[in-house]
């Protein structure tokens, strides 16, 4: 059945001008253009800070595109529920306004080649923005809202979806980090994993992300874990672990480097679990 919809702008589309800029972050820090970096931050925080209708009409759509898996009844009711909150807390006046406010500043500070950038869930983010529109026809918005209640549903797993020879990948590294340490993934140990085969999709940019936050994070724990140790050879060791990690901050990611990480996130866990 023909669905009748609405022109879409992107540029009024407020989850793609943040995935936008995540994306543009994400070029940022692989190409080491720190400033660039600093400004996209900046950016971020200006524009979609706690309060403003950006950030009320972004939560909105975070909570339907970033649903996976879910069941029939929840989906449904999830959407209905954006729909809902949106209608209450976003002033679309304030919304329009914000969002020009945005685009120029982009256009300004960054340039419109970020209006370019290729974002892998556009088409839901697309359809998000059509039902969202009070000008939409009933027929096509719950036209509508069955595709996307298709894509929150999808029960294939991470592991099910990816490619044979990234499954492959996946097992190597995974055997090889299990022959040395045969108790559970850490929490942060699984994220990693996730967003490394997340990243033969997604040009590496979920991985990039978290390992913008991932790696300071170790690389603290081992300065504070280095103050508190009375032991010259320890606190040497721990000084070389460190110095590997921040080289990893400049090598492309292959599997070895995702085994080091690891490797040091265990030992960042090891280092609390005595320091407790």
């Amino acid at each position: 059945m023909k669905i009748n919809k609405l022109k879409h702008n992107k540029k009024r589309n407020t989850a793609f001008l943040y995935e936008a800029l995540i994306k543009e972050l994400t070029i940022s820090i692989v190409e080491k253009k720190p400033k660039r970096k600093k400004l996209i931050e900046a950016i971020l925080v200006k524009f979609f800070k706690k309060g403003t209708n950006l950030q009320k009409d972004l939560d909105s759509y975070k909570a339907i595109y970033e649903t996976k898996k879910s069941s029939l009844r929840n989906a449904e009711k999830l959407i209905q529920e954006a729909k809902i909150t949106r209608e209450k807390v976003v002033d679309e006046k304030d919304l329009f306004v914000e969002q020009t406010s945005l685009i120029s500043f982009i256009n300004k500070k960054l340039g419109k080649g970020i209006f370019n950038h290729f974002v892998p869930n556009y088409k839901s983010l697309a359809t998000i923005s059509q039902i969202f529109n009070k000008n939409l026809s009933v027929k096509s918005r719950v036209l509508l809202e069955n595709n996307l209640i298709k894509v929150m549903t999808v029960k294939n797993s991470l592991s099910e979806e990816i490619k044979p020879v990234d499954k492959l990948t996946y097992n190597i590294f995974l055997n090889k980090f299990n022959k040395k340490y045969k108790n559970e993934l850490l929490s942060e140990q699984k994220k990693l994993i996730n967003c490394y085969l997340i990243s033969f999709s997604d040009n590496s940019a979920s991985l990039k992300i978290f390992l913008e936050g991932e790696i300071p994070r170790l690389k603290e724990r081992l300065e504070k874990a280095q103050k508190l140790e009375t032991d010259d050879n320890v606190r040497e060791k721990l000084n070389l672990v460190k110095e590997d990690l921040e080289k990893n901050q400049y090598k492309n990611v292959d599997n070895d480097m995702i085994l080091q990480i690891m490797k040091i996130q265990q030992l960042s866990s090891e280092i609390s679990d005595n320091a407790i």
